[in-house]
């Protein structure tokens, strides 16, 4: 049976006949047919595309790896260091247990290349007056507990490893648990330093929005109440709580301080910035791997 003819409609045309009406006699070609079969590649290797002009996009050039930065956290109260800054860690003991744990970790700090040094002879290296050892590292510290004399004093001494305890004059007095006058005359004696940290422990510049005269008399009278007392000029200062301003800086610099501590975080130090310099917080009952693992991050 033969399949009906589909008919036209009247003055129309097929859909070929439209198409090469429009693009020429190209529109009667299968596309396919329009576009060059690309090259055999047998191995697989080959580009198919190269038949066709079209180059692949180059790949990416591989990256060089930077090494990792030391992070450095930001420093509320300090100016920020200059470029030649060194590396000079000190650190900052507060209480003390035995002896013996105390011991344990100084022994490991000498084990591992590490000089501790005072402050007289870190400030002189940072003057450029005498050249600093290749690993240094200063000893300090904070408020002058009792349990300071039983556990870190007698190991300091025997070993004639140098330290600065940082203190308030008399606030044995007014609180129990501080050294008496008799213990620190003891640790000036063995050739250690006392310096000041202030009468009362006091916020110096929340103070100083009170009070100046009270400002006064925490910088300068400890000053002078550790020199009657013990015999011995103090020449290092160390704010409480780390708190301080420019204002305050200058207070301990005309009081006649050589140079100020801080409890901002890091290890870099330098000759421009002596009244603001940086510590690292670490405890005397600490294995030595846990201070040197510190110490490491923060790049010495």
């Amino acid at each position: 049976m033969s399949q009906p003819r589909r008919r036209r409609k009247p003055g129309g045309a097929t859909r070929r006949q439209t198409l090469k009406q429009l693009f020429g006699g190209a529109a009667a070609i299968p596309m396919a047919r329009l576009l060059p079969a690309p090259p055999e590649t047998p191995s697989g290797n080959e580009d198919p595309f190269l038949g066709l002009g079209v180059k692949p996009a180059a790949a990416p050039a591989p990256q060089k790896k930077e090494p990792p930065k030391v992070w450095q956290p930001p420093y509320q109260y300090e100016p920020p260091l200059p470029a030649n800054a060194v590396v000079l860690p000190i650190l900052m003991y507060h209480r003390a247990t035995l002896a013996r744990l105390f011991e344990a970790q100084l022994l490991g700090m000498i084990r591992a290349g590490y000089t501790p040094l005072s402050m007289h002879d870190a400030l002189m290296g940072l003057r450029g007056e005498w050249e600093l050892p290749a690993k240094p590292l200063v000893l300090t510290f904070d408020d002058g507990w009792n349990v300071q004399f039983n556990g870190v004093f007698p190991v300091l001494r025997d070993y004639k490893i140098p330290g600065t305890f940082f203190v308030m004059p008399g606030f044995h007095e007014r609180q129990e648990g501080y050294m008496d006058w008799d213990q620190l005359g003891a640790i000036a004696e063995a050739g250690l330093n006392v310096e000041s940290h202030t009468l009362n422990h006091a916020d110096l510049p929340w103070l100083a929005k009170k009070d100046w005269g009270a400002v006064l008399a925490e910088v300068v009278i400890s000053k002078q109440l550790l020199e009657e007392r013990l015999g011995q000029t103090p020449r290092y200062f160390d704010y409480p709580l780390g708190r301080q301003n420019a204002r305050i800086r200058q207070v301990v610099q005309e009081a006649g301080y050589e140079a100020a501590v801080t409890i901002g975080p890091g290890v870099h130090q330098s000759a421009e910035t002596l009244y603001t310099m940086r510590r690292i917080r670490v405890e005397a009952w600490e294995p030595w791997s846990s201070v040197q693992h510190q110490l490491a991050w923060y790049g010495a």
